[in-house]
C-alpha cells in the first residue's frame, strides 16, 4: 500500500471529503485519509492500493489545501509479538541488540527494511 503525509499550514481551516469529491480521489487509488495534527500545524496521512504519490498534488488541490510538505516512507519493518518459548527475558536485550543489523547511513534502511 503505498502511503505519503501531507503537512499542511499551521491552521487549515476545515478539511472535509465531500460526496463528490471522494469518487475522484478513488480515481487516483486512494482508500484511506487520515487527519492528524498538533499546536505546531496539521497533516494527511493519504493511502490506497493503487495510489501513485506523483499525483499528490492532485490530492491537495482536490481537497482545497496546499501542500507545505510533502513527507514519504523511508523505512517500512514488520513487528511481531511471537517469541518461541512466549517467554519475555530481559537479560537477552543486550544480545538482541549486539546482533541487530545496524544500518549503513542515516536514511537507509537495516537488512531486512525496505523503503
Amino acid at each position: 500500500m503505498a502511503v505519503a503525509v501531507l503537512l499542511l499550514e499551521a491552521d487549515p481551516g476545515e478539511i472535509h471529503v465531500s460526496p463528490m469529491i471522494a469518487p475522484q480521489l478513488g480515481r487516483l487509488g486512494v482508500t484511506h485519509i487520515r487527519v492528524v495534527g498538533d499546536e505546531h500545524g496539521y497533516g494527511l496521512i493519504v493511502e490506497g492500493w493503487a495510489f501513485d504519490p506523483a499525483v499528490i498534488d492532485q490530492v491537495g488541490e482536490l481537497l482545497g489545501h496546499a501542500i507545505r510538505r510533502l513527507l514519504r516512507p523511508v523505512m517500512e519493518v514488520a513487528i511481531s509479538d511471537v517469541i518461541e518459548d512466549r517467554s519475555f527475558d530481559p537479560s537477552h536485550l543486550d544480545e538482541l541488540r549486539a546482533t541487530a543489523p545496524a544500518s549503513s547511513a542515516p536514511g537507509r534502511p537495516a537488512a531486512g527494511g525496505t523503503r
